[in-house]
């Protein structure tokens, strides 16, 4: 069976070029931002939106730059350290994924790796799930 990933299109006023696979929230001003610990992450950012290519609001300056998010299904996250398969992750302050054991304040889980990462900054498979809020230090997700 297919599982279709399901992606909506934003636009962003930031420079997200470094931030390909990591979390990401809808702003109050309308425009996509990296996601921080606090956030309540929207999805993951599935490209690269930086250079006037990418701009779509037709000014010179400071633009609006075109960006794909990824809401459901199966993705990729960048991770800050090493978890196992089945960790639900919710963003760092850096919009990276972080087991949601290891956040100490209240946060969502948004994601379910698929994949075992080895160290910080490995791109591993993920299911997008949620959000769904944890409590500080919790270990539990409903169906892991």
């Amino acid at each position: 069976m297919a599982y279709q990933l399901r992606t909506i299109s934003f636009q962003t006023t930031d420079d997200l070029s470094g931030n390909q696979f990591q979390f990401v929230k809808l702003g109050t001003d309308g425009y996509i931002h990296p996601a921080g610990a606090t956030d309540q992450a929207l999805g993951i950012l599935e490209n690269q939106p930086s250079a006037p290519t990418n701009n779509v609001s037709g000014v010179t300056g400071p633009g609006q730059y075109a960006c794909t998010v990824s809401v459901d299904g199966i993705t990729r996250i960048a991770v800050d350290g090493a978890y196992p398969i089945g960790t639900a992750v919710v963003p760092n302050s850096d919009g990276q994924g972080v087991a949601s054991a290891v956040i100490s304040s209240y946060a969502y889980t948004r994601a379910i790796l698929m994949q075992q990462s080895y160290t910080g900054g490995d791109i591993v498979a993920c299911r997008l799930v949620g959000p769904y809020p944890i409590v500080a230090g919790e270990t539990g997700f409903p169906g892991v």
